[in-house]
């Protein structure tokens, strides 16, 4: 038995893998921002929460485009789960980070953020499962 197939014993994959991934990214806006309001104070989240509700809440939709690189990834890395919660982690912490600490009241172009922070959230989820992959197959062998 090798060190991966240890770790993989203790590490699993979540049993509905594309259930699991679609509904974290979708509440990813609502979710950072209850977290950032612990930092920036109640009002951020009150004034979050109306601009949401005129609309804007549409963009959390486009949230989707990492939890389907989340999903591909988890069938990719069956065997070693472990790169699956490396891409996930690193791509949830970021959208959690960017869109708990966007100022919606700064300027008209800050919504923005919306269309782009999916974007950047796959880029760094794809980089992190791909440097885990290397270390894994090159390297360390965790």
């Amino acid at each position: 038995m090798t060190q991966g197939d240890i770790a993989s014993e203790n590490c699993q994959l979540p049993t509905h893998l594309l259930l699991f991934v679609v509904i974290s990214a979708l509440a990813v806006p609502l979710t950072g921002r209850i977290f950032a309001s612990i930092v920036l104070g109640w009002e951020c989240f009150e004034v979050y929460w109306g601009i949401v509700s005129q609309k804007v809440f549409v963009f959390s939709a486009l949230n989707l485009i990492p939890a389907f690189w989340w999903f591909l990834a988890g069938k990719l890395s069956r065997r070693f789960p472990y790169l699956f919660w490396m891409s996930y982690g690193t791509g949830m912490l970021f959208l959690l980070y960017a869109h708990g600490t966007i100022d919606l009241q700064s300027s008209s172009t800050a919504v923005l953020g919306f269309l782009f922070y999916p974007l950047y959230g796959l880029g760094i989820s794809i980089i992190s499962w791909f440097v885990g992959w290397v270390i894994h197959h090159f390297g360390l062998r965790w």
